[in-house]
């Protein structure tokens, strides 16, 4: 396959995108519920109030829901902190800088 479904995409089964290139991440587009790798770097040195980076909401230790698969961060996990949300300053949780 060709198009802007494979854009980034590092591995294809049946059809799908399963795993993006590096410097891609794989998000979930709210708005038409559709998967695609995107171009993105998470903000350098962002932190939440805990001092968690962003690979704590999409890297393999990931707490529990957070950015889970490339989708927005649940309500709850998406808290503002010195005015910046997970869902800003994360590409696994649909921010970072494209």
């Amino acid at each position: 396959r060709d198009g802007a479904e494979c854009m980034g995409c590092s591995v294809v089964e049946k059809g799908k995108c399963v795993r993006c290139a590096g410097g891609h991440v794989m998000q979930v587009i709210p708005t038409t519920n559709i998967t695609r790798c995107f171009m993105c770097d998470d903000i350098p040195g962002w932190t939440d109030a805990d001092s968690n980076t962003c690979a704590a909401y999409t890297g393999p230790a990931a707490k529990p829901g957070a950015c889970a698969g490339g989708a927005w961060p649940p309500k709850a996990d998406d808290a503002p902190f010195q005015g910046v949300r997970p869902s800003d300053a994360c590409c696994g949780c649909g921010g970072g800088m494209l």
